[in-house]
């Protein structure tokens, strides 16, 4: 795993290796308690097998739900998102960026 956090308008990378294309879907089983956002997006990429790229800046005081069972990583990561102004931006299957605000997590 691969974490980088600077000054300003950074932004938290995680890597993981990933198999699946864009697409398909990609059903993993979750065991994530409620927890602070910066904790629960990096082990959320780890059990879901996706890298996730997230502003920093927008995970500082926020909090995340519990995601627990098997599911699909997207539907997983919407309902992980549900609270936190951060929105998927992108994602090819293999990386996720999330960006601030904007369009609500559909």
């Amino acid at each position: 795993m691969f974490s980088r956090c600077g000054m300003g308008g950074t932004a938290v990378v995680l890597a993981f290796a990933v198999t699946a294309t864009a697409g398909q879907a990609q059903i993993r089983t979750f065991n994530i308690p409620p927890q602070a956002a910066v904790s629960a997006i990096p082990e959320f990429a780890r059990q879901g097998q996706v890298q996730i790229i997230a502003p920093a800046r927008d995970l500082k005081n926020a909090r995340t739900p519990e995601i627990k069972g098997e599911m699909d990583v997207h539907a997983a990561l919407r309902k992980l998102l549900a609270d936190i102004p951060l929105h998927i931006a992108s994602d090819d299957g293999q990386i996720i960026t999330l960006r601030s605000g904007g369009t609500p997590n559909e």
